[in-house]
């Protein structure tokens, strides 16, 4: 079963990103639909080219599962310091190694579970196994 990354863009980079990234199910969505759900489960890639698409994302809502990608110098993101950026232009392999390190570190939850490094982990008491 591939792991599902969804990617919020306006950009029109979908059979690139596709081609690059089979590993994964990729699941293409406008920057307008960002969920701001801080127990949402998978993985949430944000690319954002101009000034015009960093209104359109509040950073402060975004959880630990997203990762921001942009070529924008001056991104401000409101003292949110759980969120990943990565700034490009760089070469594909360090994209593809982010991303693949981006998403083996998930946290998944479910209620009062949680899974984390390869530990599962209640989080009323904290026990893991």
């Amino acid at each position: 079963m591939k792991n599902r990354l969804n990617i919020f863009s306006n950009n029109k980079i979908k059979n690139f990103l596709n081609i690059i990234f089979s590993q994964y199910e990729l699941v293409f969505r406008k920057l307008e639909t960002i969920e701001y759900d801080s127990k949402i489960s998978q993985g949430n890639i944000i690319i954002i080219n101009n000034n015009k698409e960093i209104d359109l994302v509040d950073f402060r809502k975004l959880g630990e599962n997203y990762l921001i990608i942009s070529s924008i110098n001056n991104v401000n993101l409101n003292s949110n310091t759980s969120i990943k950026f990565l700034k490009i232009p760089v070469p594909i392999n360090l994209i593809t190694n982010r991303i693949d390190n981006f998403v083996q570190n998930l946290k998944f939850q479910f209620h009062d579970l949680s899974v984390e490094n390869e530990k599962l982990i209640n989080l009323r008491n904290r026990s893991f196994c």
